[in-house]
């Protein structure tokens, strides 16, 4: 390896190299004041391209066709893009929007490295200036890149907050069967030892059963998915080449202290709080826009929620990769897991929390997203990164809904001298009609509806998500006062 080579791509990173999925993450910035350029573009010299190599390396194939990272010399100028709007607006919200909207459409110069920021130095109601940074999925998935952004800003956070990503690892506090007792000579009830033992081999033989048979249910459904199996087709799925479709956006904000209290109620996580509103409010929305449709009830509805597959001494939360300034995580290690959304409506709200809790709790138990990531490596190397990329794609595309969650810092963090206000993330290129990205960020949670224009009413969908979710708080309220 010379010197200027950084290594080869990873499988995955071949799979999302793919021409056929060609996905880019958009990180958006609500900055507190505008952004001077010329500060802005030594911010990056210094910090960026220094904590991440790939943001100066470009991909290259070598004579045997193997990609590789290979560095190259990076002129900010050709990265950085300003934008200019109508003078004399008072708020630019609806330029801003379109502006993104392109984004989504337009492709990276493969010829150099695979990033570009975008500053906005007009005011919306979100901020005085946006800064988004596009950056090529090969470069890294949602960890990673809150990795990256720890790493580079100037603010440490000395106080630790929980990591919500999405799918948290399961409660270590089986429920254990009641032990079985007797009473002693004396007339004392005592415990046999021989059942405690014996409850505990069963409980581990019936804990290898499950495990065995979810893998194996998820495992079957993923393959299904990605070859035939499909939602139904419904005026909210888009057709083929959605993804090449204008976007719209809308969001919603909750605090994590009304979503904490829901989690008491269901004994559940922040992810079961996500899912059951979204759950509830895409039930809100359907009911709404397809009252004229028949049996919508029996419509099978699909959500893809993305987890993060690294080890768990892989994992940090947000403030432990701020307390580390050099060696931001790198890379993608994601995995998909699909759950249905019940269109038959639920008693009450709660329900659908409950509901969701349900799915992950066995989802939790099963190995299926692990596993498909090792055979989509093998696949990758002896087939090639075609046929990966065309599986991931149909998985994308024969579902309604994708969702994730990345977790934020707890407070408010400053990068290259700029006050962060809020922000949100995005993917392009995914074959949906519907993303819902959520990202936690001073004691907030923001729900981001990005919809294909012409399928999905983003904002009715975000208001309708924003209805359920105070539906089920006000019904958490209720279970807990009786």
């Amino acid at each position: 390896m010379s010197k200027d080579e950084e290594g080869p791509v990873s499988p995955m990173g071949e799979i999302l190299n793919d021409p056929s999925l060609s996905l880019s993450v958009l990180c958006v910035a609500e900055l507190d004041e505008p952004v001077d350029i010329s500060q802005a573009k030594k911010a990056i010299r210094d910090i960026l391209l220094i904590q991440n190599s790939r943001f100066s390396s470009i991909v290259t194939k070598d004579e045997k066709g193997v990609l590789n990272w290979e560095k190259t010399e990076v002129n900010v100028d050709d990265h950085v893009f300003v934008p200019h709007f109508p003078p004399h607006l008072s708020l630019y919200d609806k330029h801003v929007e379109e502006y993104i909207s392109d984004l989504h459409l337009t492709k990276l110069d493969p010829s150099r490295p695979l990033w570009e920021y975008h500053f906005i130095n007009y005011k919306t109601t979100k901020g005085e200036a946006i800064a988004i940074l596009k950056l090529d999925h090969m470069l890294g998935d949602g960890a990673s890149i809150a990795s990256l952004t720890r790493a580079c800003s100037t603010t440490v956070i000395s106080s630790p907050s929980k990591n919500h990503t999405l799918l948290s690892p399961p409660s270590q506090n089986p429920q254990h069967p009641p032990i079985t007792t007797h009473k002693d000579s004396q007339g004392e009830t005592t415990t046999w030892p021989g059942f405690e033992f014996i409850s505990r081999i069963w409980n581990g033989l019936l804990t290898v059963v499950l495990v065995m048979w979810y893998t194996l249910h998820d495992l079957i459904t993923s393959f299904l998915r990605s070859k035939w199996m499909e939602d139904s087709r419904f005026p909210l799925r888009g057709h083929a080449g959605v993804e090449l479709l204008p976007k719209v956006m809308a969001s919603c904000t909750f605090t994590l202290q009304d979503i904490g209290e829901i989690k008491k109620c269901v004994d559940g996580t922040v992810n079961d709080v996500v899912m059951g509103t979204v759950f509830y409010g895409f039930q809100l929305y359907c009911g709404r826009v397809l009252s004229d449709l028949k049996n919508m009830e029996n419509l099978r509805v699909t959500a893809i929620a993305l987890m993060n597959t690294r080890s768990p001494h892989g994992k940090k939360s947000v403030e432990e990769m701020g307390k580390s300034k050099a060696g931001a995580t790198k890379g993608n290690n994601f995995g998909f897991l699909s759950v249905a959304i019940p269109m038959k409506k639920l008693k009450n709200p709660l329900e659908y929390v409950r509901r969701a809790k349900h799915m992950f709790d066995k989802k939790k138990m099963s190995l299926a997203a692990l596993l498909t990531g090792i055979v989509l490596h093998y696949v990758t190397r002896f087939k090639g990164a075609q046929t990966s990329a065309k599986a991931l794609y149909n998985t994308l595309a024969n579902t309604s809904i994708v969702v994730t969650n990345v977790s934020g810092p707890s407070k408010q963090i400053m990068l290259a001298g700029y006050k962060i206000r809020g922000g949100f993330f995005s993917v392009s290129g995914s074959p949906t009609s519907i993303l819902v990205t959520c990202h936690s960020y001073m004691g907030k949670l923001r729900m981001q509806v990005i919809t294909t224009k012409g399928y999905v009413d983003a904002k009715m969908l975000s208001m309708c998500f924003q209805e359920a979710f105070i539906d089920i708080k006000d019904a958490s309220e209720n279970a807990l006062d009786s």
